[in-house]
């Protein structure tokens, strides 16, 4: 049997994609509905962008399960994926701040 490391919140139980989507969301100061329209604005895609690369990271869903949850397709989360790890690389200041995120999502920060 393979030993699966799937992250759990700071009760315990297995984040859910509506979790990260709410916290990318405020993060934004935007509703968390936002994050599933269809709408090019800025801080939106912004927070969609976070919450797809947050979703893979600490879900271990994959993308295909993961277009499902966000009602994109597997390429569009992949490309999110992608862009904030370049984005990361490039910015330490955003690195901080989704270390933050994952630290909130996580419980570390209790």
């Amino acid at each position: 049997m393979l030993a699966v490391n799937l992250y759990h919140n700071y009760r315990g139980q297995m984040l859910t994609v509506d979790e990260i989507k709410e916290v990318a969301a405020m993060e934004f100061d935007i509703e968390p509905a936002a994050i599933m329209e269809r709408t090019r604005i800025g801080p939106v895609v912004g927070a969609r962008q976070m919450a797809h690369y947050l979703a893979r990271k600490l879900t271990k869903l994959s993308y295909t399960a993961l277009g499902k949850k966000f009602k994109r397709s597997r390429r569009t989360l992949i490309y999110s994926y992608r862009r904030i790890e370049r984005l990361r690389a490039a910015e330490i200041e955003l690195d901080r701040h989704i270390e933050r995120l994952e630290s909130s999502l996580l419980g570390a920060a209790k």
